[in-house]
């Protein structure tokens, strides 16, 4: 499944999401990952790549405010956390 064929499909966004900051095209991660988001608010996988996108673009708070949400939905999200702690200036 993709997005050509089913806009709706909210891991495709995600998954380009990923792509595009691996390839350190930011902008374009934060703007797949809110469009997962739209899709499902409940996806917290979404919001901790929204994080790191956010994280990558020295955006802390917005970082922060993502993993937050990322970890109201799912507390036990590891990356979530760490993200969370990084963006607030507690790990390097």
């Amino acid at each position: 499944m993709d997005i050509m064929r089913n806009p709706d499909f909210m891991d495709g966004y995600a998954n380009l999401g990923s792509t595009f900051g691996t390839m350190g095209k930011h902008d374009e991660a934060v703007a797949m990952f809110n469009r997962a988001l739209d899709l499902n608010p409940a996806y917290a996988e979404a919001y901790s790549g929204l994080g790191v996108a956010y994280l990558l673009k020295k955006m802390k708070k917005e970082a922060a405010e993502a993993f937050g949400r990322a970890l109201a939905l799912d507390p036990e999200m590891a990356m979530a956390r760490a993200g969370l702690a990084r963006a607030e200036g507690r790990t390097r």
